[in-house]
C-alpha cells in the first residue's frame, strides 16, 4: 500500500515526499540513506522502513493506493522519476505504475467491496505498508478485473464461486451417472 496524492496517480505514478533527496539518482538503499544523512541532519525519525519499501518497489509489484472511500490498484513498471514541483503535495519522488482502468479511467474499487480485514488494514496511518498477508484477496480482485474488465464486486465473486461449484457438481454427477456409480433410483 502506498498513500499517494491523486495528482501522481492520475499521471501514472505513486509519489512520496522527501524533496531534498532524488531517489532516482541512487542504486541501493545504503547510498540513499547516506544522502539522507547529508540532507536531513536531524534524521528521518521512524520513516526508514517506509523509505526502504518505497525505494525498493520493483517492476511487477502490486500497489494499492487508498483514497477516501475507494482504492486503486496498479502494477509497478519500475521507472523512478523526480518532480520537485510536486514537493508541496509530498509526491516529488515517483515510481511509475500502470493502474487498472475501465473506459480509459483509473478503476476505483469501493472499500466496502473488499473483505473487512483488508479494508481495516487500509486505515493504517502509515504512508507505505506491506500487504503480503492479503495476497490471495488482492489476486482475486485483480483476476476479477482482468476477467470482466469492470469494477470488482465482492458479491460478484461469490456468485462466480457458486456458478463454478454448480458446474463442478453437474460434471461429477454426469460422470457418476454414466459410470453407474450413483445411489440414485432408476
Amino acid at each position: 500500500m502506498v498513500r499517494s496524492p491523486l495528482l501522481a496517480v492520475n499521471e501514472g505514478y505513486v509519489g512520496y515526499g522527501w524533496s531534498k533527496v532524488d531517489f532516482s539518482q541512487y542504486q541501493d538503499t545504503e547510498a540513499l540513506f547516506e544522502a539522507f544523512k547529508q540532507h536531513y541532519p536531524n534524521g528521518i525519525g521512524r520513516q526508514k522502513n517506509n523509505i526502504r519499501r518505497f525505494f525498493n518497489l520493483k517492476e511487477g509489484d502490486i500497489v494499492i493506493v487508498p483514497s477516501s472511500k475507494s482504492v486503486s490498484i496498479g502494477v509497478v513498471k519500475g521507472e523512478k522519476a523526480f518532480k520537485p514541483e510536486w514537493a508541496k503535495d509530498d509526491a516529488c519522488n515517483l515510481v511509475q505504475v500502470e493502474f487498472y482502468k475501465v473506459g480509459g479511467r483509473i478503476l476505483k474499487i469501493g472499500r466496502d467491496q473488499l473483505k473487512q480485514q483488508l479494508g481495516s488494514r487500509l486505515k493504517l496511518r502509515s504512508a507505505i505498508a506491506d500487504l503480503n498477508e492479503f495476497e490471495s484477496e488482492i489476486s482475486r480482485v485483480i483476476d476479477s478485473i482482468q476477467k470482466t474488465g469492470e469494477a470488482y464486486r465482492h458479491s460478484s465473486y461469490f456468485s462466480e464461486q457458486i456458478e463454478l461449484a454448480e458446474q463442478k457438481f453437474r460434471k461429477e454427477l454426469h460422470q457418476s451417472i454414466c459410470k453407474g456409480t450413483t445411489w440414485l433410483k432408476p
